[in-house]
């Protein structure tokens, strides 16, 4: 008799690390070679392991089949951590279990589709519009009489996003995207699944007031909410950089009934199947704005902070509900009120070190992960949105004291270490950067 595992695609080296040592033998890895340098050890014994370029879609299905064949193994559901590999994944998944299909998967990729499906339901969004040029995008701003968003529909995160205030802050931003998108078009693992299309840059209205992200369950006609957070956003660009999460939200004005009535239809206007997933929105006049839902646990800190305030352990959840399995929610009452802060350096140059002043902190740090080594190369957006994020800590914040000064309070107290060029010379400096 075969044994059936579960495939996971396109993670990251420390999701791997974490299945690995905390459910040997329940998984087959499929992974981007960016992942493992040559220097770096792969899977631990007893675990299958393939490596191969994922923008090679063909070559990745027809390995994943022979491999398989010749292992003896079959999968019993496929899981997915990262909204890049969502394609492949969902096609690899056809065969296995009823994960998403690709249309589906399309439409949560695509920003503007997202909003097409929602405006046909009724559900609440951003006005939006795709743009080709700097006019254009003028154009939008002024028929909606600013602010707007300019962002491309299709990356994740905060990466090439802007805030556009007036019309020439809007030409400044297209410009900037338009040239952000050439410069890594070449890479073949930037667009992993070829949706960029021809460049045209995402208009959004702005939409004024809190935001939120939220884990939810949709399975066998339920709906389930596994937790609401609340974003404390970093001031400036980029725009819609998370500073922290707090968890649970504080003064979510919904019901959790009353926003999963709202949620549902924004779900199933996109198609999509049984699924972990996550969502991104506003509250305006007390309803919520849809921002991004995607079938997919939510990533950051948040998985460290829900297991820390509620026991829930979100990886591992994923792999046994790809398997087919149910993911219990914790009671309401089980969890903690927690801050996840997310460390950026201030400047470019080498990473050479981080702490943390903790004897000055009245607030209990719970963890502190860095993913910062001595020698790692830093940039700042919009030329690089990965290096600038050292890592994050998460504490318990003080009761009846704004959370958003104590964020302030605890991320002035982790100082970095950054070695700087001074005017392209040989010459270096190091900067100490108290954030």
């Amino acid at each position: 008799m075969s044994e059936s595992r579960v495939l996971v695609v396109g993670a990251t080296r420390d999701y791997i690390s974490y299945i690995q040592e905390n459910l040997p033998g329940r998984s087959v890895f499929l992974t981007d070679p960016s992942e493992y340098p040559s220097d770096q050890p792969l899977a631990t014994p007893g675990d299958f392991h393939l490596i191969h370029p994922l923008h090679e879609r063909e070559a990745v299905l027809r390995k994943v089949d022979a491999s398989l064949e010749k292992s003896g193994l079959t999968i019993g559901g496929v899981a997915c951590f990262d909204c890049e590999s969502l394609l492949l994944a969902s096609e690899l998944a056809g065969g296995y279990n009823n994960f998403s299909d690709k249309d589906a998967i399309i439409r949560c990729r695509d920003k503007f589709l997202s909003k097409k499906a929602w405006e046909s339901r009724g559900v609440d969004c951003p006005k939006a519009a795709m743009v080709k040029s700097a006019e254009e995008a003028v154009s939008f701003f002024f028929s909606i009489g600013g602010p707007i968003v300019l962002k491309p529909a299709i990356l994740s995160g905060s990466e090439l996003t802007f805030k556009c205030l007036d019309e020439r802050g809007t030409r400044d931003a297209f410009d900037v995207i338009s040239q952000g998108l050439e410069r890594k078009r070449p890479d073949p693992a930037f667009d992993r699944d070829g949706l960029l299309g021809d460049g045209a840059v995402l208009c959004e209205e702005w939409i004024e007031g809190p935001e939120y992200s939220v884990d939810f369950i949709h399975s066998k006609g339920k709906l389930d909410i596994v937790r609401v957070a609340r974003k404390h956003l970093l001031p400036g660009e980029p725009a819609g950089t998370v500073l922290a999460y707090e968890l649970p939200a504080p003064d979510f004005p919904l019901t959790l009934s009353r926003f999963s009535e709202l949620l549902r239809p924004a779900i199933e206007s996109l198609r999509l199947g049984r699924c972990m997933g996550m969502a991104d929105f506003f509250i305006r006049d007390g309803r919520p704005y849809f921002l991004e839902i995607t079938p997919r646990p939510a990533g950051d800190c948040l998985p460290q902070m829900i297991k820390s305030s509620s026991g829930l352990d979100m990886i591992s959840a994923q792999i046994d509900f790809a398997a087919g399995g149910e993911v219990k929610v914790p009671e309401k009452e089980r969890w903690d009120h927690l801050v996840g802060l997310r460390v950026h350096s201030r400047s470019e140059g080498r990473f050479r070190s981080v702490s943390v002043r903790s004897d000055t902190l009245p607030q209990e740090i719970i963890e502190v992960s860095w993913l910062k080594k001595p020698g790692d190369s830093i940039k700042l957006p919009p030329e690089d949105y990965g290096s600038w994020l050292i890592g994050h800590m998460i504490f318990r914040p003080l009761s009846g004291i704004d959370v958003g000064s104590q964020v302030k309070q605890v991320r002035e107290a982790v100082e970095l270490e950054i070695e700087q060029e001074i005017n392209d010379a040989k010459k270096r400096k190091l900067s100490h950067q108290p954030l």
